[in-house]
């Protein structure tokens, strides 16, 4: 579909990519993803101490860090029920060591643009939901990607 109007209009919209953990929908903003990798075994991560810091992983001579978010997300003493197929969303920044960052989801939506205006503020205070989002019938926790890396 082509999308018609003014400048201003498309700088009110954002382009937005969904996912899952634990059964929770979420969404970032899709141009801050670089790419999005399948995972094929996790054990690395569910062993490792800091959620924050699970583990590394190359690619292509690239070194990934991955930030284990349903960890991040879940009191320490909760079970993690994985999915069979989970997925890595890439970002193109880095630490101070040079990694890329990845976060460990276990499911990968769609891109969609949608209206900045549609964002609801938090109604609780929490460091990384930037947001909600509403959307086809479920609600979104939209993340603030910048806030979980710095």
């Amino acid at each position: 579909m082509t999308e018609t109007g003014s400048s201003s209009e498309s700088t009110d919209r954002v382009s937005m990519l969904t996912f899952e953990l634990q059964s929770d929908g979420y969404c970032v903003e899709s141009d801050r993803v670089s790419s999005v990798l399948g995972v094929g075994d996790t054990g690395v991560v569910d062993a490792a101490e800091d959620p924050w810091n699970a583990g590394e992983i190359d690619v292509g001579g690239e070194r990934i860090r991955v930030v284990d978010l349903a960890r991040v997300f879940t009191a320490p003493t909760a079970s993690i029920d994985r999915s069979s197929d989970p997925m890595l969303l890439v970002f193109g920044v880095t630490d101070d060591a040079g990694a890329y960052y990845g976060w460990l989801v276990d499911d990968v939506g769609i891109t969609r643009r949608v209206d900045r205006d549609r964002i609801e503020p938090n109604p609780q205070s929490g460091a990384f939901v930037a947001g909600h989002l509403p959307l086809e019938g479920e609600t979104y926790r939209w993340l603030d990607e910048r806030a979980i890396h710095d």
